[in-house]
C-alpha cells in the first residue's frame, strides 16, 4: 500500500470512529459494536485490497465455492489474519490506551467462560506448557507469518488477547469530541 493510501485510509479510519462517537453523544447508540463497527472498517480495507472476501464471509468458516470443492481458500486465510490483526491492533492503539490511560472508555468484555477459558490458555503457555491441546500441532509456517504470531505469541505483554464485544465512550470524553 503507497503512503497516500494509507493517509488516506487513516483518515477515513478516524472519519468512521468520529461519526461512531457522534452517534453516542446524540444518543442513538448507547455502546458500539465491535462487530459492526469492524464491518465498516472492513468495507474501508476492501476499498484498498481487492483480494479481501466479504466481512461475512471471514466470520463464516469458509467459502461457499471452497466447501464445494472441498479445498481451503487463501483469501480466506488472508482475510481472518487481516481481522485478526485490526482486533489486535484496534485493542492496542485505541482502545487500551483510551480505557487504561484516560479512563475515556468502558470496555465490555466477552462472557465469563470465553474469558476465564483464554486466561487459563495464557496461564497455562505462560508456565511453558506447550502440551496444551490447541497448541500441539506446530502451525502451518505460512499461516504463522500470515497472523504473526510472534507479535501475539511471542512477548508476554501481548499474550493475552480476549477481544471485547463493545465498548462505550464515557461522557467527558464526548465532550471533547
Amino acid at each position: 500500500m503507497r503512503d497516500n493510501d494509507r493517509e488516506r485510509l487513516r483518515n477515513e479510519f478516524v472519519t468512521v470512529l468520529l461519526g461512531a462517537m457522534g452517534m453516542q453523544k446524540d444518543g442513538e447508540v448507547e455502546y458500539f459494536s465491535i462487530d459492526t463497527l469492524f464491518g465498516h472498517f472492513w468495507t474501508l480495507f476492501s476499498h484498498y485490497d481487492h483480494e479481501l472476501v466479504s466481512y461475512k464471509q471471514v466470520l463464516r468458516d469458509s467459502l461457499p465455492s471452497d466447501r464445494k470443492r472441498g479445498k481451503k481458500s487463501t483469501r480466506l486465510d488472508r482475510s481472518r489474519a487481516v481481522l485478526y490483526r485490526l482486533g489486535c491492533m484496534f485493542d492496542e492503539k485505541f482502545l487500551f490506551p483510551a480505557d487504561r490511560y484516560f479512563n475515556a472508555v468502558e470496555i465490555v468484555w466477552q462472557d465469563k467462560k470465553t474469558f476465564m477459558n483464554n486466561l487459563y490458555v495464557t496461564i497455562d503457555m505462560m508456565n511453558k506448557n506447550t502440551t496444551h491441546a490447541e497448541f500441539k500441532d506446530e502451525p502451518d509456517p505460512k499461516l504463522r507469518e500470515l497472523f504473526n504470531v510472534t507479535h501475539t505469541m511471542g512477548m508476554l505483554e501481548n499474550l493475552f488477547f480476549n477481544p471485547p464485544t463493545c465498548f462505550r465512550v464515557y461522557d467527558w470524553a464526548l465532550a471533547i469530541v
